[in-house]
């Protein structure tokens, strides 16, 4: 009350003068404006430094693992493979079902039932085929995340290679190095079967290499052992039926022996050696769509007058005149 009587003795104050009141707001004004600038300046550097933290973290992770950094952060919507062949799916609807000439892009998972089977093309260059029973991720044209089941990569003949392929299984890194192999991951572990060349199998900074017809074998509780495996049949049977078609018409007899050789993981040989000389002469007429490799040898070789024999992973080439070599 005492305060209240004395501001009214006091009267009303005089009115501020209007210059000087639009000097206060202006200076108030530029004062605030700058508040909110270093708040917002202060938010940016927080937040870019905790952004480039993670990123750090996450590429030293992915470096001691193995990835690379363009894999971490594929292209959104990025095609890494194309649909070659596929087999079964038929009791899966036509529009889950995948196609010859699909495109698969980046983080697309592709799984096969019993009697399903796709061959891919990779981006990379690479040919992939998958076996039933399997499940895996496409990361990029050149990686693989595979949870379970089987799958076989032919990287091209020599001189030809695609850029290494990797892939990613629970227990460590398969890496390519200009081969043909087979990776198959189980409950109680992995197995690298290599055909030709050399697979490499990397765990916790370990190094494993596997050359043609050794089979590795990486369990759960980290024990490895290693086998010799034959380069035809048995494991790999599979991946006949998936085989690309040979373009025989006007094709040499020698590029076609190549292609069975290296499909069917046979050794070629020749009885007589004339025949050998005869092979990149003799040119071949008509088509093998829809055979298997081994199945094409009855049709083809039998119209350039020679016939063959399989002994083990040999096959004998001779004229059909001659005899089977005892």
């Amino acid at each position: 009350e005492a305060i209240a009587r004395l501001l009214r003795l006091a009267g009303p104050r005089p009115r501020v003068p209007a210059d000087r009141e639009a000097r206060l707001r202006s200076t108030a004004h530029a004062h605030w404006s700058t508040s909110v600038r270093r708040g917002r300046r202060l938010r940016w550097a927080v937040w870019t430094s905790v952004s480039l933290a993670a990123a750090s973290v996450l590429i030293f992770i992915a470096t001691l693992r193995g990835w690379r950094v363009l894999d971490i952060l594929p292209v959104p919507g990025s095609v890494v493979a194309t649909v070659l062949r596929v087999e079964g799916f038929l009791n899966v609807p036509a529009s889950q079902a995948p196609a010859a000439g699909a495109e698969l892009k980046s983080r697309a998972v592709l799984t096969t039932g019993a009697g399903d089977r796709v061959a891919l093309q990779m981006r990379g260059g690479a040919v992939v085929r998958v076996d039933s029973g399997t499940r895996l991720r496409l990361i990029s044209p050149s990686s693989i995340d595979l949870d379970s089941g089987a799958l076989y990569v032919d990287s091209g003949p020599s001189g030809k290679a695609a850029p290494p392929m990797e892939i990613r299984t629970r227990l460590g890194i398969v890496r390519d190095v200009g081969t043909q192999f087979q990776v198959r991951v189980g409950q109680g572990g992995i197995q690298v079967s290599v055909r030709q060349g050399i697979a490499r199998l990397e765990r916790e900074g370990a190094t494993h290499d596997a050359t043609a017809g050794i089979e590795l074998s990486l369990k759960d509780d980290g024990a490895l052992t290693s086998r010799t495996i034959p380069s035809t049949g048995g494991e790999w049977d599979w991946i006949l039926g998936l085989s690309p078609s040979f373009p025989l018409e006007g094709s040499p007899l020698a590029e076609y022996l190549a292609w069975v050789e290296r499909e069917t993981g046979l050794r070629i040989e020749f009885q007589d050696p004339s025949v050998e000389d005869e092979a990149p002469r003799v040119i071949l007429h008509g088509s093998v769509e829809g055979l298997r490799p081994e199945e094409t040898l009855a049709a083809v070789l039998p119209t350039c007058g020679m016939a063959h024999d399989v002994e083990g992973d040999i096959l004998m080439i001779r004229r059909g005149s001659q005899e089977k070599a005892p």
